[in-house]
């Protein structure tokens, strides 16, 4: 995980933003993504890992987003790299025991196809 990332998310949990549970959520997140994507150091996941945090950090405060935008997940369904993220999904909320309702999947599975599209093979 770039160092960037690691001050942005302790800056989150030391200001109460986030918990440090969920900053630990993040870096197991971050562990499984590099085994699927071997460059991520060399892609911006500032953006993603902060609104993962978010993400999580609804969760455990019951607080998730309520409206999910139909437009973006057909899109979303559409992309060839839909299947690999709601995989990857499905396989993230496993690992670190938090299930995402359908707002936050749509969101998050956002920026995991973006990742998964930047994969260098």
């Amino acid at each position: 995980m770039k160092e960037q990332i690691k001050l942005k998310l302790n800056i989150l949990a030391t200001n109460g933003v986030v918990s440090e549970s969920t900053v630990k959520k993040i870096y197991t997140i971050d562990k499984s993504i590099l085994s699927i994507i071997p460059n991520i150091e060399s892609i911006d996941t500032d953006f993603t890992y902060t609104h993962l945090a978010m993400a999580i950090d609804r969760v455990e405060k019951d607080k998730q987003l309520t409206e999910s935008n139909d437009a973006i997940n057909e899109q979303l369904q559409e992309s060839e790299f839909y299947p690999e993220s709601k995989d990857l999904l499905d396989n993230l909320s496993t690992e670190i025991s938090v299930k995402f309702n359908e707002a936050e999947s749509i969101m998050i599975l956002l920026h995991l196809c973006n990742l998964v599209s930047q994969r260098g093979e």
